[in-house]
């Protein structure tokens, strides 16, 4: 079904009325479904694609999809005005412009109506980085190879982002690392690591055996603490400070030198023995 001359008249002055601009250096461009799940994680960390301004918003509204899919209006209506949408945006915008459009197809909208507006307005400063006068100067000159600059530069750009992922990541390993052996040291200092001292009793006496059934527990709760630790990494949980207090003194003493690494090895160990006891009990029933 075609628009009629009132809704053609509405929609066309609500286009060239409408704010279609993102914040300064927040602007998205993206185009072809292989990149919409990376445009939805940008989306995640503030950048903002047509979809997200006042604009498209009140577009989207206006003349959703589902209207094409209901035979209300279409799909070349429809492509006629988000296409002229993404003309506003491309002309709205502010700063850096961060796109993913690797793979975009020439006769889809970045290609036809926003990378030439990109390059060509001032108020643009660069795209995924690079300084928008050096892509312009290649676009005007060669377009397949403007639009190659621009991808080489968003890949750069997503390698860049890999990177500083890593490195936050890393960042967050070494602190949970410093703390844990923060935590370790607070213990070895404490006069907790006292109870695991042997104490003298006389030999064969009530007072061994009770010295035996002491450590013993000990032992135990050495153990459980070791399970509920398994329980918290499996879980994403942070260690808690009163099962590293449950520990023996050769086990912190590991941990202080070594880190983490010393204690994925002490729950690996006990997970083992756990199936291990698991099994034995298994055979006897």
């Amino acid at each position: 079904m075609d628009l009629s001359l009132e809704e053609e008249f509405r929609l066309n002055g609500f286009l060239h009325t409408g704010n279609f601009a993102a914040e300064p250096d927040k602007a998205l461009a993206w185009s072809g479904l292989p990149n919409m799940q990376k445009a939805e994680e940008l989306r995640k960390q503030g950048y903002q694609t047509i979809a997200d301004t006042q604009g498209g918003k009140a577009l989207d509204q206006s003349l959703p999809y589902d209207s094409v899919l209901r035979g209300e209006v279409t799909k070349d209506d429809y492509d006629k005005y988000w296409r002229e949408a993404s003309s506003q945006f491309s002309k709205a915008q502010h700063g850096n412009i961060t796109t993913l459009v690797i793979g975009a197809r020439e006769e889809r909208d970045f290609m036809a109506v926003e990378l030439p507006n990109f390059v060509d307005d001032k108020k643009v400063t660069s795209i995924n980085g690079v300084q928008r006068e050096q892509i312009q100067e290649t676009y005007h000159a060669n377009h397949e190879e403007g639009f190659k600059k621009v991808c080489e530069a968003e890949q750069a750009n997503t390698f860049e982002k890999q990177n500083d992922k890593a490195e936050i990541k890393q960042e967050q390993v070494q602190q949970k690392d410093d703390r844990l052996k923060y935590a370790v040291s607070a213990v070895l200092e404490s006069e907790k690591i006292e109870q695991w001292q042997p104490r003298e009793v006389v030999p064969h006496s009530v007072g061994e055996r009770v010295e035996v059934i002491r450590m013993r527990d000990l032992e135990r709760d050495r153990n459980a603490a070791l399970d509920r630790m398994s329980e918290d990494r499996k879980a994403g949980r942070d260690i808690n400070d009163k099962d590293i207090e449950r520990l023996n003194p050769k086990d912190l003493q590991n941990i202080k030198e070594r880190g983490d690494a010393a204690l994925q090895e002490l729950i690996k160990q006990r997970e083992l023995e756990r199936e291990r006891e698991q099994e034995r009990n298994r055979e006897r029933h």
